[in-house]
């Protein structure tokens, strides 16, 4: 700990420095500025001293969407609900969220501010999601005897046998129970001395589902999409954007309609992807200029943010951006609508898309001469529905996470 202290010490610095020049830093610089004074006003504003609190910690949004289940189940058992981000990308597009009570930055890990922190919200129950393992926060945490639950684990065996392995074995005695999602997770942990593992599956099946039964349409892409085979690619890059574009062109795929939904939404990346489709494509802003237009584009680039997770309700094929980089983005959106979905060759920590693709519901491409060959086959109606059922059959049989991880806290807890 000593170590990681000063790691964390120059880690700081290292983000300072970065505030200058780049915005997501500055943004997490920011935000932290005077925390513990809007933490106390806010908490003093509507927390009663005695409500029960649960606290759920998220490094970002897409852990946020996994936790999301267990923290909406607090709604009817009386307690107060504290939500926290690390990274900027979740706690601006989530703070004003009703998902929970209080919703803030996680201040800095270190032991004053951990101390400070958790006297402040004095929680009862603390859930850790996927990651983000902050050892000032956890070490204070076991100190106080606060039940500590880590949602959706994801461990791979060389991980022990790196530097950080030394300090996962030193950081994660601190958790009450392990909720794994996969055998291979609760194998590893067993491995390394810790039995307190439950397999629960990934708490994300649950919220996609309940998110496709909520039913909510969208006009203006139905419009769109005419009733036509629709290709939907969700969350693209640049990487991604460019081996799409020769679908676009020509005859090949004339029947097919394409909606282009990027990671980044900004004015410069918009007006990229207006160059790179031509005169294909509109935004979704000047689409909605000409809802009654008789002739319809081919292409639609969505300068929106959250629409993707409803939007794959009218589609046929999906793709899912990201594989070309650092990894790629949420699968089980598409999955749940049945969509057998396309990916870049960065997938292999993700183990759903691992198993889609072991079963034949997903296929992984790199370049775009695979992605045409991909597509072709799935004009197929054949190979399609059968490609579709095995998608849905994978939704089936791993839904429950919630529910498996809500009767042993019932059993444990209450």
């Amino acid at each position: 700990m000593i170590f990681y202290n000063i790691a964390l010490f120059f880690y700081k610095i290292g983000i300072h420095v970065a505030a200058l020049f780049n915005k997501k830093a500055r943004q997490w610089v920011v935000g932290r500025k005077n925390i513990f004074r809007d933490i106390e006003e806010k908490l003093s504003e509507k927390k009663s001293d005695d409500a029960r609190v649960v606290w759920m910690h998220c490094a970002s949004l897409g852990e946020f969407e996994q936790g999301r289940p267990i923290l909406e189940s607090f709604r009817d058992k009386n307690f107060k609900t504290v939500l926290t981000f690390f990274s900027p990308s979740g706690y601006v597009i989530r703070k004003n969220d009703s998902v929970a009570d209080f919703i803030f930055y996680l201040p800095f890990d270190t032991r004053i501010n951990a101390k400070r922190f958790i006297q402040l919200i004095k929680p009862d129950i603390v859930f850790f999601v996927k990651y983000d393992f902050w050892g000032n926060y956890l070490q204070t945490l076991q100190q106080k005897n606060i039940p500590t639950y880590l949602i959706a684990a994801q461990f791979r065996a060389e991980q022990f046998l790196s530097l950080y392995g030394i300090y996962l074995k030193k950081i994660l005695p601190c958790f009450t129970q392990f909720f794994a999602q996969t055998a291979a997770t609760e194998k590893i942990l067993r491995q390394q001395g810790f039995n307190n593992v439950t397999v629960t599956g990934d708490t994300r099946v649950d919220r996609v589902l309940k998110i496709k039964s909520e039913n909510k349409t969208l006009p203006l892409i139905e419009r769109f999409t005419q009733s036509k085979k629709t290709f939907i690619a969700g969350s693209t890059w640049q990487e991604d954007e460019n081996i799409i574009q020769p679908l676009t062109t020509g005859n090949n795929f004339s029947e097919w309609q394409f909606i282009i939904v990027p990671h980044d939404v900004s004015p410069e990346r918009i007006q990229s992807l207006k160059i790179l489709f031509c005169t294909l494509a509109v935004t979704y802003s000047e689409f909605e200029k000409f809802f009654d237009h008789k002739e319809m584009p081919r292409v639609l680039i969505i300068d929106r943010i959250g629409m993707l997770s409803v939007m794959y309700r009218y589609g046929t094929v999906s793709y899912t951006g990201g594989g070309f980089g650092h990894g790629i983005h949420n699968t089980l959106e598409p999955a749940v609508f049945g969509l057998p979905i396309i990916f870049g060759t960065n997938y292999k920590k993700f183990p759903e898309a691992v198993n889609l693709v072991n079963n034949g519901g997903a296929f992984c491409i790199s370049d775009a001469a695979q992605l045409k060959n991909c597509l072709n086959q799935l004009n197929d109606a054949v190979f399609y529905g059968k490609t579709s059922a095995i998608v849905t059959e994978f939704i089936d049989v791993n839904k429950g996470a919630t529910e498996i991880i809500e009767a042993y806290l019932k059993s444990e807890l209450f």
